[in-house]
C-alpha cells in the first residue's frame, strides 16, 4: 500500500454545550434591543434562536471532523530472499498480471463504520424544524399586543423522541420598567416619558421626575404612580419573572432597587413609596418561591428552588453599601428581605456583613420584622441565630450583647422553637445556674449603671418582656425571674413600671428605628402579676420571713393589675395570691414605710366587683363561733397608738369601704364592735368622724 487514507468519523455530539442557548438568546436581545417589545413576535424569534443553534451544532461538527482526520503513512517494504523470488516468479494476480504485493506485510485496519442511521434523523430534525418556522406566520409586519408567551410545544417536541426543554426569552428589567412607566403614563395622563435616549437613561429621568415632584410638594401624583406600579408588577409579575431568568436582570432588578433607597431622603414621601413598591416585590418573590417547592421547574420562567441561590448572591451585593454604611436605611432594606429568610440568606450574610457586631444586629431586624402570615422559620435558621445569640452575651460590644438580647427574646415566641428541646438553655433544672437568664439580667443591670446606653435599655426592656410572656408556660424559671427582680433596683423601676401599667414599650432595632411612615414598630408584651405574687410568696416562705420587704412592696405594688384590667381567666389565681398574702399586707398596714402600698393594693381587690365576693371572709364578723375578723385586729394596733401616717391612710380605706353598698354594713359591724370594746380610742382619734355612719 502506496498510500492510504482511512476517514475517521468522530462521534455524534447530540446534546449542546451549556454556553450554546445563552449565546443564542443574547444575540438575539442585541438584534431586538432596538425594537418596541410590543411589536416582537416571540414565535418569529424562537424560531430564528433555532436556526443559530442548527448552524453551531453544523460548524462545531465540521471542526472535529476536521481536526480528528488522520492519514495513514506507507510502511516500508521489507527484503525478500532469493528463494521466495524464484518460487514466485510466476505467480499473476486475477487478472493476469504479475503479482508485485505478494512480498507486502499487509495489516488488517478496522475502519469505523458510520452511523448513516443517526445523520439521517438529523437532517429529518433539522428539516423538520425549518418546515415549522415556514409554517408560522410572521407577524413582524402586523405587531400583536399580547405580550404573554405563545405555545411553543410543537418546537420543543419531535417525532423522533423526547428533547431539552428551551427557555423562552424573557424581557429584560429595563423594557419591564420602561412598558410599566408607559402604562402608567396613559392611566395619569402624564406629559413625561421616560423612555430617554439610551436603553438605561430611563431610571436618571423617572428618579429625577421623582425628585422635583417631591421638591414641589406634588406628593398625590407620586403616590398614585406607584399604586399603578405596584398594582402592575403584582398582577403580572414580569418583573420577578424577568428577574429569575439570568443573574444578570436579578443584579439589575436589585441594583434599581437600592438605587432608589440610597437617593430617596429617609423623611421623604417618595421613600415611603418606594419601600412599599419594593415590599410588593419582595413579596410576589416569596409567592413564587413557595410555588416552585410544590411544583416542577418551570419552562417560561426558569425557576426552581435553586433559582434563589442567585437572588441572595447577586441581590445582596446591590445593599452592601447601604447595609455597611446607612444604618438608618438599614432596618429599611431588611424588612424586605425578611419575606425570603432562609439559611441561605443567613450564609450570605454572613460573608456580607464580615463583622460579627453587624451580622448579629442584621439577624435581629430580620426576626423582629416577621410577620405573622409568614412560613415557619426553618430549623437550622432558629439554631443558628439561637448559637449566636448565646455567645453574643458573653462579649464586649455593647450592640452584639443587646440584639443579642432581642434575638432571644423573639426565639422564645416561636411555636416550632418551644416545641423543641431548645428551651433547656432557657429553663434549666437548677435555676441558679440558668446561665443565659443570669448573662440577660448582669448586661441589663450594667445598661442602666450607665447613662450613655439609654437606647440600647429599651432593647433589653423588650427581651425581658418577651422572655417574660414564655416564663409563664415554664414553671422552673418563675423563681429565678422573680429574684432577679428582686434583687436589682433599676430593673423593677425601670421595667416592670412600663411592663405592668400596659404601657407599650417602643421597640428600638439595636439602637435604631425611624417611624417611616408614621407608624412605628411597637412591640409590648406583658408578663401576668399573679405568677410574680406566687414567686414572692415562695421566697417568704423559703427565707422564713414574718413580714414584706421593701423590695417585695415594690414589686408587688408594680405588678399588679388595675381591676379593670384583670381578665376573667385570671380571677382565681389573683384572688388565690392575695389571700394567701393578707395577712402580710395586713402586717404592713401598721409599717409607716409601707402602709401607702399595702392600702393602694388591698384597695385593687375589695373595689374589684369580680373578685370582691372571693374576700367577704376578710370582713364578716360571725357572731356564732365569734371569730374576729383581721381588720378589726388592724383597728386595735392603729388606733390610738399608731402612727399617724399609718391611721390616716387606713382611715381613709375605710371610708372607702363605707361608701361601697357591697362593704358597707360589713365595715359598719367591724367599727360598731370597736366602738363599744374601745370608746376611749374611738372617740379621740379621727374615727370620730365615721360615727354619723354608725348611728344611720
Amino acid at each position: 500500500m502506496e498510500r492510504l487514507k482511512i476517514p475517521v468519523v468522530a462521534p455524534q455530539n447530540k446534546e449542546l454545550p451549556n454556553y450554546a442557548m445563552p449565546t443564542a438568546a443574547n444575540a438575539l436581545v442585541q438584534e431586538f434591543r432596538g425594537y418596541d417589545l410590543a411589536t416582537v413576535d416571540l414565535a418569529h424569534n424562537k424560531m430564528e434562536a433555532l436556526h443559530i443553534l442548527e448552524a453551531h451544532k453544523e460548524a462545531i461538527y465540521a471542526q472535529r471532523k476536521a481536526q480528528n482526520s488522520t492519514k495513514m503513512k506507507r510502511r516500508p517494504q521489507k527484503q525478500v530472499t532469493s528463494n521466495h523470488n524464484a518460487e514466485d516468479k510466476g505467480k499473476t494476480d486475477g487478472n493476469g498480471l504479475p503479482n508485485k504485493n505478494v512480498n507486502c506485510f499487509v495489516k488488517k485496519i478496522n475502519i469505523k463504520k458510520i452511523d448513516y442511521e443517526s445523520i439521517a434523523n438529523l437532517k429529518n430534525k433539522m428539516s423538520g424544524s425549518k418546515v415549522e418556522a415556514a409554517s408560522i406566520p410572521n407577524e413582524r409586519d402586523e405587531p400583536s399586543k399580547n405580550l404573554e408567551a405563545v405555545n411553543l410545544s410543537k418546537l420543543s417536541s419531535s417525532d423522533n423522541g423526547p428533547r431539552k426543554n428551551v427557555l423562552l426569552v424573557q424581557q429584560s428589567i429595563d423594557d419591564v420598567f420602561i412598558q410599566y412607566l408607559q402604562l402608567c403614563k396613559e392611566k395619569m395622563s402624564l406629559s413625561e416619558s421616560f423612555d430617554g435616549n439610551k436603553h438605561e437613561d430611563w431610571q436618571k429621568q423617572w428618579f429625577h421626575w421623582l425628585i422635583q415632584h417631591e421638591q414641589e410638594g406634588k406628593t398625590a401624583i407620586i403616590i398614585q404612580l406607584f399604586e399603578h406600579l405596584t398594582k402592575a408588577s403584582v398582577e403580572d409579575g414580569l418583573l420577578v419573572k424577568a428577574a429569575f431568568s439570568h443573574p444578570k436582570q436579578m443584579w439589575r432588578l436589585m441594583s434599581v432597587l437600592s438605587k432608589g433607597v440610597e437617593t430617596f431622603k429617609i423623611d421623604s414621601c417618595t421613600l415611603r413609596c418606594w419601600l412599599a413598591f419594593g415590599d410588593s416585590i419582595f413579596l410576589k418573590m416569596r409567592e413564587q418561591r413557595s410555588n416552585s417547592k410544590s411544583s416542577p421547574k418551570n419552562v417560561a420562567t426558569g425557576t426552581d428552588g435553586s433559582s434563589y441561590d442567585m437572588l441572595h448572591e447577586f441581590g445582596l451585593q446591590c445593599f452592601a453599601d447601604i447595609i455597611r454604611s446607612h444604618y438608618k436605611k438599614r432596618v429599611l432594606v431588611m424588612k424586605w428581605w425578611s419575606h425570603l429568610l432562609t439559611m441561605e440568606l443567613v450564609r450570605y450574610l454572613h460573608q456580607l456583613s464580615g463583622d460579627v457586631e453587624l451580622f448579629t444586629m442584621l439577624i435581629c431586624v430580620l426576626l423582629t420584622n416577621q410577620k405573622a402570615d409568614q412560613e415557619q422559620i426553618q430549623e437550622d435558621v432558629i439554631e443558628c441565630c439561637l448559637y449566636y445569640a448565646i455567645n453574643g452575651l458573653s462579649t464586649a460590644c455593647v450592640n452584639v450583647r443587646t440584639a443579642s438580647v432581642a434575638i432571644l427574646a423573639h426565639l422564645t415566641l416561636l411555636p416550632q422553637f418551644q416545641k423543641k428541646e431548645a428551651m433547656d438553655c432557657i429553663c434549666n433544672g437548677n435555676n441558679d445556674d440558668c446561665l443565659v437568664t443570669e448573662g440577660i439580667y448582669s448586661i441589663i443591670e450594667m445598661l442602666w449603671s450607665s447613662q450613655t446606653h439609654s437606647t440600647c435599655a429599651n432593647v433589653n426592656k423588650v427581651g425581658i418582656h418577651c422572655l417574660s410572656e414564655v416564663l409563664e408556660h415554664h414553671p422552673k424559671i418563675w423563681q429565678c425571674y422573680a429574684n432577679k427582680l428582686l434583687q436589682h433596683e433599676k430593673l423593677r423601676n425601670q421595667v416592670i413600671s412600663n411592663s405592668f401599667k400596659n404601657e407599650l414599650v417602643d421597640f428600638v432595632s439595636v439602637g435604631v428605628q425611624y417611624p417611616f411612615d408614621g407608624e412605628e414598630e411597637i412591640l409590648g408584651i406583658k408578663c401576668k402579676g399573679w405568677i410574680i405574687w406566687y414567686c414572692i410568696l415562695e421566697d417568704l416562705k423559703k427565707n422564713e420571713l414574718g413580714n414584706l420587704l421593701k423590695s417585695h412592696m415594690i414589686l408587688l405594688q408594680k405588678t399588679v393589675d388595675k381591676p379593670e384590667k384583670i381578665q376573667s381567666k385570671d380571677f382565681n389565681q389573683w384572688s388565690s395570691v392575695f389571700m394567701k398574702l393578707t395577712n402580710y399586707f395586713f402586717v404592713e398596714l401598721c409599717d409607716p414605710n409601707s402602709c401607702q402600698i399595702a392600702v393602694e393594693i388591698m384597695s385593687r381587690f375589695f373595689f374589684t366587683s369580680n373578685v370582691k365576693e372571693n374576700f367577704i371572709s376578710l370582713m364578716e364578723w360571725n357572731e356564732n363561733t365569734n371569730i374576729v375578723p383581721p381588720l378589726f385586729g388592724v383597728l386595735q394596733l392603729l388606733f390610738p397608738n399608731g402612727d399617724l401616717s399609718c391611721q390616716q391612710h387606713f382611715h381613709r380605706f375605710i371610708c372607702d369601704l363605707l361608701h361601697d353598698p357591697f362593704w358597707e354594713q360589713y365595715t359598719k359591724t367591724i367599727l360598731n364592735n370597736f366602738y363599744q370594746k374601745s370608746p376611749i380610742a374611738f372617740a379621740q382619734t379621727i374615727l370620730a368622724n365615721l360615727m354619723t355612719f354608725i348611728l344611720k
